[in-house]
């Protein structure tokens, strides 16, 4: 090992907690919607690891603009989105995904922490390991968690 081999930061396992368990069971949950007068299945539960590849899949479509849009609003506007926020903060990513959203602005805000929140724990956790390899010097958080009732931040953040 070279001296300067030493030096080199070395990308750290993000940190992750699984908060899916701290409300509702999610039998429970899709009884009561399946049972509803007008039936339903919350999108939320279709956000395993398949459903969230084929969602990075419908994003790419040209039918699916939203992704093509938000990247052309960080590209022109990602100064100024820096100047509003601060740099050297905690940046917390709802709904965080695949992360991409999140990681073109980390040249602008230069996060002192990245926080990924999402539903799909495994397909979030694979990508933040990924994440972590490419930004080693910023501390990450995975935090699995179903936010649609409201927002558990820990201490960690």
């Amino acid at each position: 090992m070279g001296s300067n081999d030493a030096k080199a930061p070395l990308a750290a396992v993000p940190a992750f907690i699984d908060l899916r368990t701290a409300g509702a069971d999610p039998a429970d949950e899709l009884r009561a919607s399946l049972a509803a007068d007008a039936p339903f299945i919350a999108p939320k539960f279709f956000y395993d690891a398949l459903g969230s590849r084929l969602f990075e899949a419908i994003c790419e479509l040209p039918e699916y603009p939203l992704t093509r849009a938000e990247r052309r609003l960080f590209e022109r506007h990602g100064e100024a989105i820096a100047a509003r926020a601060g740099l050297d903060r905690p940046l917390v990513d709802l709904g965080a995904g695949n992360c991409e959203k999140a990681e073109r602005l980390f040249g602008v805000l230069a996060p002192s922490q990245y926080v990924a929140v999402d539903i799909a724990a495994d397909f979030l956790r694979e990508r933040l390991a990924a994440l972590a390899l490419r930004h080693p010097g910023v501390p990450m958080l995975g935090l699995a968690q179903d936010f649609t009732a409201g927002l558990a931040l820990p201490e960690a953040v």
